[in-house]
């Protein structure tokens, strides 16, 4: 199903009040900029909209060439966009006999129209983005190309790049976050899928066409091949559509059963047939209401997931640099007069949400790193860069979205250069792509990082042009980050950190944080506490009749005077039960251990409503190995819910 059950927000469901007048708005300028102006749109995944397409689109009535049997649309392509049409299913003909470059690639269908990629697809996508602000998102699909030889390939995609720039294409790098997350980070608004093995990295796959295969179906029988189709599940990432076109019989032609597509993929509810659907591509689009049914099935689908939402500081009230969770796509901005020292990655958070933090401001922030998945004690999120992560619920951490590098060669010796819009990099040695050193880039954008990490059994070395040299040999990991023009090595972590984070907002009556510690097999791992008033200070291996502790908190009330809040502890090691905090018994099945702390707020039935912040200190230990500890701070900001009073 398109929504997973985990995703749908039931309250969103009952409480979602759609104005149809203004969704089904069909004024002529409203149409060219309906996902710009619809708002909630843009907090869906690329692969999430519900999409208008138009097949065969440079095939119209406008080119210079038609045919009875070819020809599938009414307008030209640059007139499809204005019209609301968001997807342009492309099908290529290389002529190395053309007069012009611009004419070596032309669009076709049976015949060909007269248009070309040039002139036709790639001027216009410009012109059409220059005329709605660059906001508005298309996807090109490249689906077949006739003739091509790997020369022509490179030409056409370097023709791709060069017209449209490379700035404004968005790569499947970006797929796990939301259009609107995509668009803080820069100018981008076009998607290239390009149904070819050999693609630029900034390209997709090809779009997924599920169709019939027979060219002339009833229309009982193309819609029970729909039906077939909307029960397929669809590969996370993939764009996927749906053929939605069929030729008349007899005297072959596109048949126009535009009142059958606007009934079938008529919006109502989450519940709706379009639901069930993504790309949607049909002939003589513009004759049906699809992009109208579009537009309010993607309100539908947004309003029915977990809340999306942009803060700042400001705004969010981050307290202590705590950045509210509870958002699955989350972009959190930084400014001069509205920034922070430090910041903490949110807690009540799950897999796969997504965080973008970006700053204007003129001072650096350090982000605390305990819950991410690099082990270094912070990053430094400096002005003009944006930094990309990806809750991982397996692992309970953060992970760093970057962009992947690694040697070409034995020769291929220089690391790749990170930039603005893309300020972090993986660099990854293996025994196929291994090089003995490695040199950082020259130059990078203030604040960029590079994370370095071999799987090879060969020794390397990551080196800078200041001549330090930095061993690197099977399962290590080295962080750098470029700080005043120099590459800085970041230290490890030595001290784990868990920001329990309850946001004022909505009714949210509980929290939780929580970190995995990597340990040896069969180790006896658990936590406790140094003030024996918090809860207990050394390990036990005594039977509870709950499997958690309960600490006993002090904080700041919303008045200034100190308060006590309870928390519940818990500890498990790989599959096997949680239990109490300071337990240590080992698990057979596993050996990382996962500690959570839980705010509840039937716990805490007393606290009068207010902001109560506060933090402090615990530690894990091993009952094996009295020499290992690490030491982890636990920082705390809720909201009591009782009204004043006696």
């Amino acid at each position: 199903m398109p929504l997973k059950d985990a995703e749908i927000n039931e309250t969103n469901i009952n409480e979602i009040q759609i104005n149809d007048a203004e969704i089904n708005n069909t004024g002529f300028n409203d149409w060219d900029r309906w996902i710009s102006k619809t708002p909630d749109i843009q907090n869906l995944r690329i692969e999430q909209l519900i999409l208008p397409g138009t097949h065969n689109s440079g095939v119209d009535q406008e080119a210079n060439y038609t045919s009875t049997y070819g020809t599938c649309q009414d307008f030209s392509p640059f007139n499809q966009l204005i019209r609301g049409v968001r997807v342009l299913d492309l099908r290529v003909e290389f002529d190395p006999t053309a007069k012009t470059r611009q004419e070596r690639f032309q669009l076709v269908h049976h015949i060909r129209s007269g248009r070309n990629i040039k002139r036709d697809i790639l001027d216009q996508v410009n012109r059409f983005h220059q005329r709605t602000g660059g906001k508005e998102l298309v996807i090109l699909d490249f689906h077949t190309f006739d003739k091509f030889t790997p020369a022509a390939d490179a030409e056409l995609q370097t023709l791709i790049k060069s017209t449209l720039g490379t700035h404004t294409l968005i790569a499947p790098y970006y797929s796990p976050f939301t259009l609107k997350q995509i668009q803080a980070i820069g100018p981008m608004n076009t998607v290239i899928a390009y149904n070819r093995g050999t693609r630029d990295t900034l390209f997709w796959g090809g779009v997924n066409q599920r169709w019939k295969g027979d060219f002339s179906p009833s229309t009982r029988e193309l819609k029970k091949f729909m039906d077939a189709v909307a029960l397929e599940t669809k590969p996370e990432g993939q764009l996927r559509s749906i053929q939605c076109a069929k030729y008349n019989k007899g005297i072959p032609s596109p048949d126009d059963f535009s009142n059958k597509v606007s009934e079938w993929f008529a919006s109502k509810d989450i519940h709706s047939y379009i639901q069930k659907f993504w790309i949607i591509n049909t002939d003589w689009t513009t004759r049906s209401y699809i992009v109208g049914n579009c537009r309010h099935a993607n309100v539908v689908k947004a309003a029915a997931l977990r809340h999306a939402k942009e803060l700042t500081p400001t705004n969010s009230r981050a307290v202590d640099g705590i950045i509210p969770g509870h958002y699955r796509a989350l972009i959190f901005t930084l400014s001069d007069g509205h920034g922070c020292q430090e910041l903490l990655l949110p807690s009540n958070v799950q897999d796969k949400d997504t965080l973008i933090i970006r700053s204007t401001a003129a001072l650096n922030t350090l982000i605390r790193a305990s819950n991410l998945d690099l082990d270094v004690e912070h990053l430094t999120l400096s002005k003009g860069i944006s930094l990309l992560f990806i809750y991982n619920g397996e692992r309970r951490r953060w992970v760093l979205h970057s962009i992947l590098d690694k040697p070409a060669d034995s020769t291929d010796v220089s690391i790749a250069q990170p930039t603005l819009t893309n300020p972090t990099l993986t660099y990854q040695l293996s025994d196929r792509a291994w090089v003995k050193t490695a040199f950082l880039p020259n130059t990078a954008p203030e604040g960029a990082i590079i994370h370095a990490i071999s799987y090879t059994r060969q020794s390397a070395e990551i080196a800078d042009s200041q001549g330090h040299r930095y061993p690197i040999k099977r399962n290590d990991s080295l962080v750098f980050t470029m700080l005043n023009k120099q590459w800085q090595r970041l230290g490890k972590r030595s001290v784990e950190l868990i920001s329990l984070s309850q946001s004022s907002m909505g009714d949210s009556t509980f929290s939780e944080g929580q970190i995995r510690i990597a340990r040896p097999a069969l180790s006896q791992s658990g936590v406790v506490a140094l003030d024996p008033t918090v809860g207990p200070t050394q390990l036990s291996n005594l039977p509870s009749d709950k499997p958690y502790t309960t600490l006993n908190v002090c904080v700041t009330s919303p008045s200034g005077s100190p308060a006590t809040i309870q928390l519940r502890a818990y500890r498990s090691i790989g599959s096997c039960r949680t239990t109490p905090m300071s337990e240590y018994r080992h698990c057979e099945e596993g050996s990382s251990l996962f500690f959570s702390v839980q705010y509840h707020h039937s716990d805490n039935r007393s606290l009068r409503m207010g902001e109560y912040t506060g933090e402090f200190t615990l530690q894990a230990r091993d009952n094996k190995d009295p020499n290992w500890m690490l030491p982890i701070r636990v920082v705390v900001r809720i909201h009591g819910r009782r009204l004043p009073g006696p």
